[in-house]
């Protein structure tokens, strides 16, 4: 433990009590600041940043309790000690009870200075720690809970459309054209609720390490997803355009784009309840600051999303009491791939004026040169 760094206020009219401090201080690798008196200190408080106070108890203009209430009002968070040649049971207990970290008697014995300075220094980086410790475990707890709840109510989902499916099969027994309906209809639910397991699987591991990313083709990542998602939706009538406007499509990424791909494709499929799903896809660029993404577009003619619940869909805020049928997970996945990427992701409206004629899901990738 060390006070070297920390910036030093003294407050003391006798020149060479302020000098030797000023001199302890600055070997000790301290920043120092030295006032005269208390009109001056406030002035240099306000005009720079100070972590420890050494307050002369017995100046010229203002007293040092006085001193020290003003300073303890603009900066709580600091240490402030008081000193003084002429001691009383009254001034210790009144500077303590207006917020002194200590009170020492001149001449000051440094080594006991130094002891209590290291002491309170310490006792603040263990609360910190304590603090930052508590924080990271209330949102550890959360985000298990969240989790735990999510993946009831969209499991449930599930096998809820599972059972369902297994009754009209049933009920249809002896029509093969509405068996094989039921039949591709589970099988499409079986298929989303690998999907849940999988998504989870990575959120997990997202959570648990740091990945990596190279330069890869975006584009041949992408026709095989939309080709993969096609193949595993037979039972939907789905429209897949895709306008590309640039010829090169490198970004920085990893095996995990696929999983960004394929989970705003589902999104597109699962919210939307028109005899034909078109989704539009849509490839660019775009510079912010000094850095060149790639765009991508998912334009589709679902049932849209309301205005609040825009962020909340990608922060993985669980409604009890939400009515989609969606994989929750699927598009907090898709925000903390992106996020490992440096990326961004954002939804907007089809049509701005009316949400409830489609989505645009809009991602930006860093580009690879």
């Amino acid at each position: 433990m060390t006070i070297s760094g920390s910036s030093v206020l003294i407050i003391d009219d006798d020149e060479n009590i302020g000098e030797v401090l000023s001199d302890i201080f600055l070997e000790k690798g301290c920043t120092v600041i030295v006032a005269r008196n208390g009109l001056e200190a406030l002035t240099k408080a306000k005009e720079t940043s100070f972590d420890i106070s050494l307050i002369d108890l017995e100046l010229p203009d203002i007293n040092g309790i006085g001193v020290l209430k003003k300073l303890k009002k603009d900066n709580p968070e600091k240490l402030y000690y008081i000193i003084t040649g002429y001691a009383s049971l009254q001034t210790a207990v009144s500077a303590l009870n207006d917020g002194a970290n200590g009170y020492f008697l001149k001449p000051l014995i440094i080594e006991e200075l130094m002891h209590h300075i290291l002491g309170e220094i310490e006792k603040r980086i263990l609360k910190k720690n304590l603090e930052e410790s508590e924080e990271n475990y209330k949102k550890a707890y959360n985000r298990v809970n969240f989790y735990k709840d999510l993946f009831t109510h969209d499991i449930n989902n599930v096998l809820n459309n599972i059972s369902i499916a297994m009754k009209l099969f049933t009920e249809h027994v002896d029509n093969i054209e509405n068996r094989n309906t039921y039949l591709n209809i589970m099988d499409d639910v079986v298929k989303r609720g690998k999907l849940l397991v999988n998504n989870v699987r990575k959120l997990s591991q997202l959570e648990e390490r740091e990945i990596s990313v190279e330069p890869i083709d975006s584009l041949d990542v992408l026709n095989k997803i939309i080709e993969f998602t096609k193949q595993n939706f037979k039972t939907k009538e789905i429209s897949v355009q895709t306008n590309i406007l640039v010829s090169h499509c490198m970004i920085f990424g990893n095996e995990l784009l696929s999983d960004v791909f394929e989970n705003l494709l589902i999104n597109a499929i699962g919210h939307n309840v028109n005899p034909v799903i078109y989704i539009l896809i849509r490839v660019s660029k775009e510079k912010r600051g000094e850095a060149n993404y790639i765009k991508f577009q998912f334009i589709d003619n679902g049932i849209g999303i309301e205005d609040e619940r825009k962020e909340k869909i990608f922060d993985g805020e669980y409604i009890s009491e939400r009515k989609t049928k969606g994989m929750g997970f699927g598009l907090s996945l898709v925000k903390k791939i992106l996020l490992s990427y440096n990326g961004f992701i954002r939804v907007e409206n089809k049509d701005k004026r009316d949400f409830s004629r489609g989505s645009n899901f809009i991602i930006l990738i860093p580009e690879a040169e």
